[in-house]
């Protein structure tokens, strides 16, 4: 038998600046984002069956998630 769960929908981006501070120096902004929509996506059902309830769902993966970075070229 093969287990089927709910469907993934994931849209990650991400944005970056460059800025040029001397001739050798420059600084990077980074901006990701993970989960855009912020969409629940749910992990596959447990493999085990309760008489009473069926197969749970019990887990759902990260929600949104920001990451910012700053970096320095010399």
């Amino acid at each position: 038998n093969i287990l089927d769960g709910p469907g993934t929908f994931l849209l990650d981006t991400s944005l970056s600046r460059r800025f040029q501070i001397e001739e050798r120096r420059a600084l990077q902004f980074r901006m990701e984002i993970f989960n855009l929509p912020n969409h629940t996506n749910l992990s596959l059902p447990e493999t085990r069956v309760d008489v009473l309830n069926g197969a749970t769902i019990s887990r759902a993966r990260a929600a949104r998630v920001f990451q910012l970075g700053l970096r320095f070229e010399f």
